[in-house]
């Protein structure tokens, strides 16, 4: 894992503002140098901005390149800064501390618990036998269905 300390993070953000700068600032030369080509061009005609303004001296976009570029560097760097923000927590150094060397004994808490008990037996119902014999006649009403297989079966109805 890639650890740095808080001066290695500040000297990165730092180069990396000053080359965003410096690339702001050669792109604003190089630009520069385009328009002064083409100001010296005897046919090209250039419709200045501050001739269609009310103000001409007072032209909002004069300072636009470097507002924004100041504008793109802040920005990058505040985002950079919040992303790599880190926190450390220092080591405690306490010496020559050794925890055998105390007068008492340290005994940790104990954390066993103690199963629950378990649930009481449920409760038995008696069942009492009654002694009877009783005789269960058959009713008279009951017809035989069964069925011979060697027996041919009759039409029966059809039901619609």
């Amino acid at each position: 894992m890639l650890e740095l300390t808080g001066s290695q993070v500040i000297i990165g953000l730092v180069s990396l503002g000053a080359a965003i700068i410096i690339g702001i600032i050669l792109y604003r030369l190089y630009h520069h140098q385009i328009n002064k080509q083409s100001d010296n061009d005897a046919g090209a005609t250039i419709i200045k901005l501050s001739n269609r303004t009310k103000y001409a001296n007072k032209s909002f976009l004069r300072q636009r390149g470097q507002r924004l570029g100041v504008g793109l560097a802040s920005s990058l760097l505040f985002s950079l800064m919040a992303i790599s923000w880190t926190v450390y927590e220092k080591p405690v150094y306490l010496g020559d501390y050794n925890p055998e060397d105390l007068p008492f004994e340290v005994i940790p808490p104990s954390t066993y618990q103690e199963p629950p008990p378990p649930p009481p037996p449920p409760k038995t119902v008696e069942i009492e036998i009654i002694d009877d014999d009783i005789i269960v006649e058959e009713p008279d009403d009951l017809v035989d269905t069964s069925i011979d297989i060697d027996e041919p079966v009759e039409k029966v109805a059809e039901f619609k």
